[in-house]
């Protein structure tokens, strides 16, 4: 198998150069034998992969719309299975958005809730061309941005009013892009509504 090895300032290295970066730069020592698998990692190394994702999306994908967006919806079914149990949420929060947005597809499944977005990297976001919900809006509908990670995110922290609990929490393709993945799961459990 080829090795591949990409830097936090998206450079790529291959072959032998990747193999010197794998030998002192790679991710197995925070594999849990245990839990098998990579369950949480440090902040800093945490930060690496955030300045990678900024790098990506802020300065070498200017011109990009999407992010395997439509894809979700393809390969879902435009969540028609769960479409019902969605039309009467009063609130949706959309855990790691990104610049575009799985939430930007599903508007018409809320139509009466209130929307919420929440990215670290949000205030960035906002500035790259083709940002679905910079204007403050998504398909013209009024969104709340919120800019923390999911682990930190506190509903009561802000000045404007977001809810405390949500009808339902949208998180795809965010796992692998997170520092710890159980406190992940303990946040989604405590900001959702009970019959969310």
């Amino acid at each position: 198998m080829r090795k591949i090895f990409v830097t936090e300032n998206v450079q790529t290295f291959a072959d032998e150069q990747a193999e010197t970066f794998l030998k002192t730069k790679n991710d197995l020592e925070f594999f849990n034998e245990e839990e098998q698998g990579i369950h949480k990692v440090p902040e800093e190394r945490w930060k690496m992969a955030q300045k990678y994702e900024r790098r990506t999306w802020m300065e070498l994908s200017l011109s990009t719309k999407d992010d395997r967006n439509f894809d979700h919806i393809e390969k879902f079914d435009s969540f028609n299975t769960i479409k019902d149990e969605f039309s009467n949420k009063n609130s949706v929060i959309e855990l790691g958005c990104g610049p575009f947005t799985n939430l930007r597809l599903l508007t018409d499944m809320f139509a009466n809730s209130q929307l919420v977005l929440l990215d670290p990297l949000i205030n960035d976001y906002i500035s790259h061309e083709n940002c679905s919900y910079k204007t403050g809006s998504l398909n013209g509908k009024k969104v709340s941005l919120i800019n923390s990670t999911i682990e930190e995110f506190n509903p009561n922290n802000y000045s404007y009013e977001i809810p405390d609990k949500f009808d339902a929490v949208i998180m795809m393709n965010v796992i692998e892009h997170c520092f710890d993945v159980n406190a992940i799961f303990d946040k989604i459990l405590q900001i959702l509504n009970k019959d969310g």
